[in-house]
């Protein structure tokens, strides 16, 4: 993730965070890099969901994109997934998508698709990160006939509906369903399709006015189309989100059925007909207990990343497998789609029920799900009031606690614990040791090596690294610290450095791969010397292991820390070394 770039493309407010200056200069940028990486004149497709600022923010980054010599080929409205299946079948040099996805209308966004179907690779995320934070400084703009163009393009929907369509491939004939378009994107999409396909459909939020997506529809708010699935007596209920890259569903009895139990029943699909591919699903660590207990009873194995498709989606093509996703509704299926597509899962889902000859109830009951409350918490509450938000239960319950403040230590486990014990919840002690032996959030304190020990962390900032310090002191004790650290330049990262250093026994400094984001070796190492003795000066990350794992000993801690570029990359070197032998 960069300093615009996020997990799926640049985000915020339209008008305030996201402005037409910052959309022209990433339209800019684009089209420079691209321009250079295929040397020729790019062509650009632009889709966008129904949020008002759509077309403001579509005519500066087509602004952007002319000015530097790059065609426009505008889609209109079409869902994510369309505009990442056109990409490929139109030969374009990339794909914008204008929207914020479920988020509120008053925020929107750009992501942009290579040539590939795929979202952009970081390094070329960074190279147009560059241009901005200079201010498109040495980009060439064009002049006369060397302007890019700007074309309508009316066949992407079209073809985009005969892609699902074949991608399908079933008959839904004898299906009464009621699908939820949320006012957005996926709204002209599905009533093409789904009749289409032979099923009877009644929809709801297909109406949009530009104020209106995700307001009270859609996968975020299911509550409307569980009454009426009900009320109605339809077999089931489908519900996407703004840009229709996810799908919730219901069954004929109100009843939720989540992104986990949709990927378990393609899955098994899948397997039943030899196209699991590895026989494994991809999902995050926020899939329930429930689901991954029941995959590998059914000889499924289930790969784990952290939250976010885009990490979903790397862990599937880097090890060849064809399904993955994340609770919230985002499923990729690879054999058909380079990213989460919500109708073509929901096309699937159907196909599955139709063949079945079951309920959907039936399906929805694949497993029994554990129970699972998602709070929000800073770490700063008592125990009692964010047992509040928890409801009055047995003590075989699970609980997932979204810890966003400053206190991530085992505090707030242990604390809300013992409150939980006050109020008669019979939980061993041996219960919770192991429970919080195998806590584990990416990238936090994450332990990747047993002997030594080697922990990666991404705190980049002052209140992070300060947390990270005293986790360090409270964790290590008696332990000698290898510090290897790498940082980017627009971090608190003299701070950062300084309170890592002080509690160092050896400093490795080194240079995170973020492009030119990067902060240099030389500089973190003269910070370090400030606050311990024994600094290198290391001139790759690898280079920082390998001397890291040379000094110290088996009973020590290597901390590999600074920048989530930094442990990103160590994760994967540290993957790709040989297993030690006895």
């Amino acid at each position: 993730m960069g300093k615009y770039f996020g997990t799926d493309g640049v985000r915020g407010v339209a008008g305030a965070d996201l402005t037409c200056e910052l959309a022209m200069k990433i339209g800019r940028g684009a089209a420079a890099v691209l321009t250079g990486s295929t040397g020729h004149r790019p062509r650009i497709l632009i889709g966008k969901d129904t949020r008002q600022s759509g077309d403001m923010l579509e005519a500066a980054l087509t602004a952007g994109l002319c000015s530097v010599g790059a065609d426009v080929e505008s889609l209109g409205v079409l869902p994510t997934p369309a505009v990442a299946y056109l990409v490929r079948k139109y030969n374009a040099d990339a794909g914008v998508v204008i929207s914020a996805s479920h988020n509120p209308m008053e925020f929107n966004g750009i992501k942009i698709f290579a040539g590939s179907g795929y979202k952009l690779p970081d390094e070329v995320e960074n190279q147009i990160e560059a241009y901005i934070d200079n201010d498109c400084a040495g980009i060439q703009l064009m002049t006369g006939d060397d302007v890019g163009r700007v074309y309508r393009r009316d066949d992407g929907l079209q073809d985009y509906v005969d892609h699902l369509y074949e991608s399908i491939h079933g008959d839904l004939s004898g299906l009464n369903i009621c699908i939820d378009c949320a006012n957005g994107a996926s709204a002209v999409v599905a009533q093409k399709l789904f009749p289409r396909l032979g099923a009877k459909c009644t929809f709801l939020g297909i109406s949009p006015d530009g104020e209106n997506i995700n307001k009270g529809v859609g996968s975020t708010h299911l509550d409307n189309l569980e009454k009426a699935v009900v009320a109605g007596g339809f077999d089931c209920g489908i519900a996407f989100d703004g840009d229709a890259d996810r799908c919730l569903a219901c069954d004929e009895k109100g009843r939720e059925m989540d992104g986990d139990k949709i990927i378990a029943l393609l899955a098994m699909t899948m397997k039943e007909k030899n196209r699991l591919d590895g026989d494994t699903a991809v999902v995050t660590v926020m899939s329930n207990l429930g689901f991954i207990k029941y995959m590998e009873s059914q000889g499924i194995h289930t790969e784990k990343t952290a939250v976010g498709d885009r990490y979903v989606l790397e862990n599937m093509r880097e090890n060849g497998y064809a399904i993955g996703g994340e609770q919230s509704g985002h499923v990729i299926l690879l054999h058909h789609a380079t990213t989460g597509d919500g109708e073509l899962t929901a096309g699937k889902l159907l196909k599955l029920l139709a063949e079945s000859g079951k309920k959907m109830s039936e399906l929805n009951g694949i497993y029994e799900q554990y129970p699972q409350v998602l709070v929000n918490v800073t770490g700063k509450e008592p125990a009692a009031a964010i047992l509040d938000a928890i409801p009055a239960g047995s003590g075989q319950d699970i609980y997932r606690f979204r810890l966003t403040g400053e206190r991530k230590d085992t505090e707030l486990d242990l604390r809300a614990l013992n409150a939980l014990r006050e109020r008669g919840w019979n939980i061993p002690t041996e219960a919770a040791v192991r429970g919080l032996a195998r806590a584990r959030i990416a990238g936090r304190l994450e332990r990747v090596v047993d002997q030594p020990l080697i922990l990666l962390d991404g705190a980049h900032n002052a209140a992070g690294a300060d947390a990270l310090c005293h986790a360090v002191d409270e964790l290590l004790k008696m332990k000698r610290l290898h510090v290897v650290m790498g940082m980017v330049r627009d971090k608190d990262y003299e701070t950062c450095v300084h309170e890592v250093a002080s509690r160092a026994d050896d400093f490795y400094a080194c240079v995170p791969d973020a492009g030119e984001r990067s902060l240099d070796a030389h500089t973190i190492a003269e910070l370090a010397r400030q606050s311990c003795k024994s600094v290198y000066e290391c001139e790759s990350a690898e280079h920082a292991i390998e001397l890291a794992l040379e000094h110290a000993k088996m009973n020590d801690c290597i901390l590999i820390c600074g920048s989530l570029y930094l442990i990103g990359e160590c994760e994967k070197i540290l993957r790709g070394r040989p297993k030690a032998t006895d």
